[in-house]
């Protein structure tokens, strides 16, 4: 209604302006003639199909290049033409918008404007429980962003892990987001993740990471409940206790020793061994890069048994962390995301029940993979997080801050303008293609084939952009950058993990993607030639 009324107003307006510049004119003829006058110099409906602006400027510049000079009456006629064709268009225009477009068949060269694509805040606007619980979840997000953000420099600083972050993303429900909502839980899609971990990477990107463990594991369990037919259960039952009791799942399947493109990073093969006892099987072996294992009380691994029967297979089980036989190595020392203490795992001899442990073949790419796949791009959105806080922080920083002989901030300096123009086409970059694949993932059923070229490459590029953008802020910083005392110089070590965080990353990523270009199996060998 309201857009109704402004159109209607400038429409007066003009019209009002119409009739000032025919009083000025001091024509003599009447009205009507006026009009018809108007319509012959404007040349709109004399069938020579020039639209009325292209025909109107023709006159104007044809009287200006003629032998005698335009007087003042004349420059006001074309003013006047000008005026009406345009008051004339707006309102064809308007019954246009109100016109109803009846249902037009495909074949017809013409689609109906319910068949455009929607913008994202279209997309919000057509479903509003996913636009309340992307509100809902980015608010918490924010709010625990910023009280990390005041922790996690002495985090970093201590090598320690931030116990109390978790505690408060318990209390807020922020870690039952990715439990399905019939269950009790946030249930989010993707891009509900992406966005939310996005913003909680800006404050403290160790606990996001951190985090995105628990978020990622919670989500692909759900996954697997849904595609099954949301039966009771085993699963069901193990979904609704990490709700009901706040459970925390890590995981330690990366796996050093294998391939990360052959392996998926220890998931599909995996040098840990299984050996078949009565009722179970007894697991040797270790895990690496055990994110969240500092506060899990379950964790996920893999192992892999020689079965006589059928040949090698992956088991993969969930057990608690104070399983007999499960150490924790407490030797995460590193150069980045030091607080999210991914800490060595060894499993010395455990016992794993044999209705816990399911049982698949080595190296098989099945549904249960196209569906772990899907929650990948919550871990680049963290990344992405963290070069946007460093963006805000360098560009504040460089606005703020003046160096002699000059009377004008550093940001008035060209290389830093060139500086900051390439961080906002890397950020825009990188974020449009995280919130379009993540878009795609969502409203593709969990059942279906997901688009892995797609979740491929956004994970390389928006990983990659991320170490660039904060390079970038650094360089615009200067040596200022390197102080302990500046929160850049731990954003530029945290970031640093983005190149080497598998299974999708480098060389490995690029092999992947090329592959699946020329429909070639990823795992086919030579991979070089």
């Amino acid at each position: 209604m309201m857009k109704f009324c402004l159109l209607w107003l400038n429409l007066f307006a003009d019209f009002l302006s119409f009739l000032v510049l025919s009083l000025r004119s001091k024509s003599s003829i009447a009205a009507e003639n006026l009009f018809l006058r108007k319509r012959k110099c404007c040349n709109f409906e004399n069938g020579d199909g020039g639209s009325p602006e292209r025909n109107w400027a023709a006159r104007f510049q044809a009287a200006r290049s003629n032998s005698w000079s335009m007087n003042r009456e004349t420059i006001l006629r074309v003013q006047e033409c000008q005026l009406f064709e345009r008051w004339k268009f707006q309102l064809r225009l308007r019954c246009a918008k109100t016109t109803h477009i009846p249902n037009v068949p495909k074949s017809s060269g013409f689609e109906p404007t319910t068949q455009i694509p929607k913008s994202q805040r279209e997309r919000a606007r057509m479903n509003p429980d996913r636009a309340e619980r992307q509100k809902k979840f980015i608010a918490i997000a924010a709010e625990h962003a910023e009280d990390f953000k005041t922790r996690v420099a002495q985090h970093d600083r201590e090598n320690s892990f931030a116990h109390e972050n978790v505690a408060a993303m318990k209390a807020s429900g922020y870690t039952n987001m990715t439990a399905p909502a019939e269950l009790g839980g946030g249930g989010v899609d993707v891009l509900d993740e992406v966005l939310a971990q996005e913003r909680l990477a800006r404050g403290d990107l160790p606990t996001a990471i951190s985090t995105n463990m628990h978020l990622f594991a919670v989500g692909w369990l759900s996954d697997l409940w849904r595609a099954g037919g949301r039966q009771e259960g085993r699963l069901r039952n193990f979904l609704e206790s990490i709700v009901r009791d706040r459970l925390i799942l890590g995981g330690g399947v990366s796996d050093p020793k294998i391939n990360s493109m052959l392996g998926f990073g220890g998931v599909i093969n995996t040098s840990r061994r299984a050996r078949k006892v009565a009722g179970g099987y007894i697991v040797n072996g270790i895990g690496k890069f055990s994110t969240m294992c500092a506060a899990a009380d379950f964790l996920f691994e893999t192992a892999r048994y020689e079965d006589p029967a059928t040949g090698p297979v992956i088991l993969n089980f969930y057990l608690p962390i104070k399983t007999p036989g499960i150490n924790v190595q407490n030797n995460w020392d590193t150069m980045s995301i030091r607080a999210s203490a991914s800490h060595d795992i060894v499993w010395e001899n455990v016992f794993v029940p044999e209705e816990i442990a399911t049982r698949r073949p080595v190296g098989l790419w099945d549904q249960s993979m196209n569906m772990f796949c899907r929650w990948n791009p919550s871990l680049e959105a963290c990344y992405l997080g963290l070069a946007q806080a460093a963006r805000d922080w360098a560009v504040t920083w460089t606005g703020q801050r003046r160096q002699e002989p000059f009377e004008q901030p550093m940001s008035h300096y060209p290389q830093n303008q060139f500086l900051a123009a390439e961080m906002e086409v890397g950020l825009r970059a990188a974020r449009a293609l995280l919130i379009q694949t993540a878009t795609a993932i969502a409203e593709t059923p969990v059942t279906d084939e997901q688009p892995l070229m797609d979740i491929i490459a956004t994970h390389h590029f928006v990983s990659e952009t991320a170490v660039s953008v904060v390079d970038k802020a650094m360089r615009m910083v200067g040596g200022v950058g390197l102080f302990k005392s500046s929160p850049l110089e731990q954003m530029y070590r945290d970031v640093r993990a983005a190149i080497i965080h598998q299974p999708f990353q480098g060389y490995d990523a690029l092999a992947w993607l090329g592959k699946l270009a020329f429909g070639i199996p990823h795992d086919t060998l030579p991979r070089w030639v």
